[in-house]
């Protein structure tokens, strides 16, 4: 085991052995860290590795940085914490944590995730909310107002999330999402 951070995600299986310094994630072969998805941007964040605590910065990413659920600029996270980039979520273990090595590639690997084939992973975080309110019930005004977005915009994100998710109404939707988490 080595001193530092594992940043695990599940889905595509991936980890980085993070050992204190500065990091940049991103789609880009030039990142320190490559994650081959289309909700991650060039560049999507700096990570800054101390002793005890990472600091995460978004830089200007289309689909943003979510610590433990809540979009963030920047934050500082540790064990246990959890970071999405885009609609890829990682997980951090502090490295005495139990994660074993053969789950692990260094950092300067450059690892390459493969983009998700599930169509529910990729809808951006904005869109999975409009989900979650159309799935409660609401109507589409109804689904801007407690957003406070314009009728407009939900109903594009809803046009698009059927068009990601392959189906052509709300209960089509719904039994597709239903279908996925069995």
């Amino acid at each position: 085991m080595s001193a530092g951070f594992a940043f695990q995600c599940n889905s595509p299986r991936l980890a980085f052995d993070l050992v204190p310094g500065i990091y940049v994630l991103g789609r880009s072969s030039k990142s320190d860290l490559v994650v081959k998805d289309e909700t991650i941007s060039r560049q999507h964040a700096k990570l800054v590795v101390k002793e005890c605590a990472i600091e995460v910065r978004d830089l200007c990413s289309r689909n943003g940085t979510y610590v433990n659920g809540v979009r963030v600029g920047a934050a500082e996270v540790s064990g246990g914490d959890q970071v999405c980039f885009g609609n890829v979520a990682f997980t951090i273990a502090a490295r005495d944590e139990d994660v074993p090595e053969s789950e692990v590639e260094t950092a300067k690997s450059q690892a390459v995730a493969p983009a998700y084939q599930d169509a529910r992973w990729r809808l951006s975080a904005a869109q999975w909310r409009v989900v979650d309110l159309l799935l409660e019930g609401l109507a589409e005004k109804r689904v801007a107002a407690r957003l406070k977005l314009s009728a407009a915009t939900v109903h594009n994100h809803i046009q698009a999330i059927y068009r990601i998710c392959n189906v052509h109404s709300r209960s089509e939707l719904l039994v597709a999402l239903l279908g996925k988490r069995r």
